[in-house]
């Protein structure tokens, strides 16, 4: 994990007051206040005693999720912004919103996916439907906790495919990805990945779709 100027020493709040401005400037966008809030050295989560019972209040890094402000999500965790005292899980945020930059910057600052196996799941399947290799590399794909019959089913993309080649075969060689067999794709290792047999269909290009 990267490790921010002041990482595992940013004060919590004891207090929700404490943060609202906070909040408000990252509801408007804006970033220069944020940072010098920060270079104040002020608090900008809650501490999880503040927190009161059946409450999930919104927070610094929630608000920037939910309006897709990667930068502003940069800044908090790069800060010293704590994870676990969120109250939620922030990959599921940027999941739904389908912004797999800002799930890429979660995992590098140390989410994790185990933290709720249903939202590993989530994003793994639908990273292998939609092409993000480099985040499916990130998940892990384990055959001893997945089911790769139903990734490989999900499967659009050449380098999807292969690279769950490469951790487990497909039990069934026939078509099983959206109507396309990959049996000549693990079949022959000294084939690249760009070559396919004669009259064999082309899969979908990756292309533009493995950057994360």
């Amino acid at each position: 994990m990267p490790e921010g100027p002041s990482q595992g020493h940013r004060l919590l709040a004891e207090f929700p007051e404490g943060i609202q401005a906070l909040h408000q400037m990252c509801r408007e966008g804006r970033l220069y206040d944020v940072e010098r809030w920060i270079g104040y050295g002020k608090p900008v989560q809650l501490a999880r005693d503040a927190v009161r019972n059946g409450t999930r209040p919104k927070t610094a890094l929630k608000i920037a999720l939910e309006s897709g402000q990667h930068s502003l999500a940069f800044l908090l965790l790069r800060s010293g912004y704590r994870l676990e005292p969120e109250g939620y899980a922030p990959l599921d945020t940027a999941l739904q919103a389908r912004r797999w930059d800002l799930f890429d910057l979660l995992l590098e600052w140390g989410a994790s996916e185990d933290e709720d196996r249903f939202i590993g799941c989530s994003a793994m399947e639908e990273a292998a439907s939609q092409g993000h290799l480099v985040i499916l590399g990130r998940l892990g794909p384990d055959p001893a906790r997945d089911d790769f019959d139903h990734v490989y089913q999900l499967a659009k993309y050449e380098s999807i495919i292969a690279f769950l080649a490469t951790i487990q075969r497909p039990k069934d060689l026939t078509p099983t990805c959206h109507g396309i067999s990959v049996g000549w794709m693990i079949a022959s290792p000294g084939r690249s990945e760009g070559e396919r047999p004669r009259g064999s269909p082309r899969l979908r290009s990756s292309v533009g779709r493995d950057q994360s």
